[in-house]
C-alpha cells in the first residue's frame, strides 16, 4: 500500500525517496528488506545459484523480483521512471544506481554545501508558514544518516529564530511551551492555523472599510441630493420658503 508520501508494505513503511531523503529512505528500506530476507540480494552478497538448483534459483528470483518491487514503489515518480531504464530489473543494481545519482551528501563537501544551504534560509516576504518549514526540512532530509544530520530540536530552533516580527508573540508563546510539547508537527500545525487566521482577519478588516467607505457614501447622497432634503429637495417633499406676508394673512383669518 502506498500514498503519496509513504510507502507501506507487511513489515513496515518508509517515507517515499525523493531527491532530497536518500540517507533517511536508504535506512528505512534496508530495514524493510531485512525483514523479507531479501537483503542479502540487495546489497549484492547473495548472488543467483547454479542453474541446476532450480529450486534455490526459483526461490532466489522470487524474492529478487519482490525487493525490486518493494524498492521502485518506495520511490516518487521521476526516480521509477529512472529505475525503469536500468537494464535488469535487479534490485542490487538498483541499489548502485540510486546511490550514485541521489547520495549527495556523500562527500564532506556536499554536507557541508547542505549545512549553509541550511543556516542561510530565511523566510521571504509572501512565503507561506507551510512552504518556509518545508524548505528547512527538505534540505534536512538531506544530512539525515550522515555525520552531520541535523536534529528535530535544532529544526524548531531555527524556525523560531528566523519567523517574521508578525509572529513574535505566538513564537514566544511556543518557545515557552514544554520541550517534550515542542514537536515539529505540533509547532507546524499551530503556527500554520496562526497564519490562516491573521489572513482572515486582515481580509475581513479589508471588508469592513469598504463597507464603511460605501455606506458613508452613500449617506453623504441622500443628505445632500435626497428627497428629503431641507433645502434643495425636489418634487412633493420640497419645503416651501417662508413667507411673512402670508403668514400674517392667513393668521388673520383664524378664528378662536
Amino acid at each position: 500500500m502506498t500514498d503519496s508520501t509513504t510507502y507501506t508494505c507487511k513489515h513496515g513503511s518508509t517515507p517515499i525517496l525523493s531527491t532530497r531523503n536518500y540517507h533517511s529512505w536508504k535506512n528505512n528500506i534496508t530495514n524493510l528488506l531485512a525483514m523479507d530476507d531479501s537483503l542479502e540480494i540487495y546489497l549484492g552478497t547473495e548472488l543467483a545459484p547454479a542453474g541446476n538448483a532450480r529450486a534455490q534459483a526459483r526461490d532466489f528470483h522470487k524474492r529478487s523480483q519482490r525487493a525490486f518491487r518493494m524498492i521502485w514503489s518506495s520511490t516518487e515518480h521521476s526516480i521509477r521512471t529512472f529505475l525503469n531504464r536500468l537494464r535488469y530489473r535487479d534490485p542490487h543494481a538498483a541499489r548502485e544506481a540510486l546511490h550514485e545519482q541521489y547520495d549527495v551528501a556523500a562527500s564532506q563537501s556536499a554536507r557541508v554545501t547542505s549545512l549553509a544551504h541550511l543556516h542561510s534560509t530565511v523566510m521571504k516576504p509572501g512565503m507561506s508558514v507551510s512552504d518556509y518549514i518545508s524548505s528547512l526540512s527538505d534540505i534536512s532530509q538531506e544530512l539525515e544518516g550522515t555525520p552531520n544530520e541535523v536534529t528535530e530540536r535544532y529544526l524548531i530552533i531555527r524556525i523560531f529564530s528566523t519567523f517574521p516580527e508578525q509572529f513574535t508573540n505566538i513564537v514566544d508563546i511556543l518557545n515557552n511551551r514544554p520541550i517534550e510539547e515542542q514537536t515539529l508537527i505540533s509547532i507546524s500545525t499551530i503556527l500554520i492555523e496562526h497564519e490562516t487566521v491573521r489572513a482572515l482577519r486582515n481580509t475581513m478588516t479589508g471588508s469592513n472599510l469598504n463597507l464603511a467607505g460605501t455606506s458613508s457614501n452613500a449617506l453623504s447622497a441622500n443628505v445632500n441630493g435626497g428627497k428629503y432634503h431641507r433645502t434643495n429637495g425636489k418634487g412633493k417633499h420640497r419645503r416651501k420658503p417662508y413667507n411673512k406676508r402670508q403668514a400674517t394673512s392667513d393668521s388673520s383669518n383664524i378664528t378662536c
